[in-house]
């Protein structure tokens, strides 16, 4: 059921709620390679460091509810395309709480980066999954993304 929602900046009172959902991130079955504490380590590491240097390309937004409660945020920044060196949006993280889940809160984040996407001009959004991430790659899929590269892995140790 979506719900009456606002996307705004993200502000300084923001970092510990975003860095909160970090866990967010391993809510799936992740690869044996990849263990969830792992993931959640990395996904803190990479948004305090995202949130301790701003930019101008970079975008941190919050979604709230009517009575301010924050239920989700979205960070984007520029990447630039590796065969044409074309800057575009990147879709670093994007996380809400679990009961924002299939409240509409995910697809208002992605639709306002896509607006500050528009607005800087790029060609593109991109973003990555874990390809046994099915619940978030059904989402991007309803929101007509697809699939343009595959990064493989192979352990070379147990």
């Amino acid at each position: 059921m979506k719900e009456p929602l606002t996307i705004r900046p993200a502000r300084d009172e923001d970092q510990s709620f975003i860095i909160g959902l970090a866990g967010r991130f391993a809510d799936f079955d992740t690869p044996p390679w990849r263990p969830r504490q792992a993931i959640e380590q990395g996904v803190v590491r990479w948004l305090r460091h995202a949130l301790d240097h701003p930019s101008d390309e970079v975008l941190f937004l919050v979604a709230e509810r009517p009575n301010a409660k924050r239920v989700g945020f979205i960070f984007l920044h520029e990447q630039q395309d590796f065969f044409t060196a074309t800057p575009y949006a990147h879709v670093s993280e994007i996380a809400v709480t679990h009961e924002a889940v299939g409240t509409g809160a995910a697809e208002a984040l992605m639709e306002a980066g896509a607006e500050w996407a528009r607005q800087r001009g790029y060609f593109r959004m991109g973003l990555n999954v874990f390809e046994g991430n099915s619940r978030a790659r059904r989402f991007y899929e309803r929101l007509g993304y697809r699939p343009e590269t595959l990064s493989y892995v192979r352990m070379l140790t147990d």
